[in-house]
């Protein structure tokens, strides 16, 4: 399961392409935190490419929305 897919279960989405078209117009995104061993999940910008994850303390939380190569 990739980071993206995780985040949309966890988010309690079937899909990616679900949790995407919730939050497209809005001004927060879903973030997950890309380290391997981590599913820190917050929200952030949607083009957040280095959100601080509150578990692993380092920059590494990124939207959906750059995960899913939107932005």
């Amino acid at each position: 399961m990739t980071k993206l897919e995780e985040l949309a279960e966890e988010e309690g989405f079937r899909t990616v392409d679900d949790l995407l078209s919730a939050y497209v117009i809005d001004s927060i995104a879903p973030g997950i935190c890309i380290n391997p061993s981590c599913g820190y999940c917050t929200e952030v910008e949607p083009d957040c490419r280095g959100g601080w994850c509150g578990e692993c303390e380092t920059q590494s939380v990124q939207s959906a929305f750059v995960l899913a190569d939107v932005i």
